[in-house]
């Protein structure tokens, strides 16, 4: 399982940290 992390911070894409 991943954490979100900068959902829709700067950019329209969702960062996804492991």
């Amino acid at each position: 399982m991943c954490n979100n992390l900068s959902i829709n911070f700067k950019m329209p894409t969702t960062h996804f940290t492991c």
